[in-house]
């Protein structure tokens, strides 16, 4: 499966046209950029760039995905701001995004569901506790 960095490396080398450019940008060396747009290529099966001397520039297929790649990185994005707009990701903190206590959401907070127990074995000290 790509990874988000890969989709990151294939829309910056996609936006600067040059394989340097796009490494400098993201503080990557060129071998770097060019092992993982290689990798992301063969996941894919597909050639996304064409790579000449003094450019590197998308392939028919590479501009069909590339808007489904920044879509991806787009959702992540969004992704990664709601979770901070939820608050802070502690072990105590009810209502909210409970990483290190609850999966995704603490069912007694959102159901009133007392007893539930966490994928840890453990139980959070607020939404967990029975009284």
């Amino acid at each position: 499966m790509a990874s988000l960095r890969q989709l990151e490396y294939f829309a910056e080398v996609a936006d600067a046209g040059s394989l340097r450019q796009a490494a400098q940008r993201l503080g990557v060396t060129q071998p770097t950029l060019t092992v993982q747009l290689r990798a992301l290529e063969e996941i894919l099966g597909v050639v996304l760039f064409e790579r000449t001397r003094n450019a590197t520039l998308l392939t028919p297929v590479g501009r069909d995905l590339l808007p489904e790649a920044l879509s991806l990185l787009s959702q992540w994005r969004n992704m990664v701001e709601s979770a901070h707009l939820i608050g802070p990701t502690d072990s105590v903190c009810p209502k909210r995004w409970v990483l290190t206590c609850c999966p995704v959401y603490c069912p007694h907070c959102i159901n009133d569901f007392n007893g539930f127990a966490c994928t840890f074995g453990k139980r959070c000290p607020i939404c967990c506790s029975r009284a």
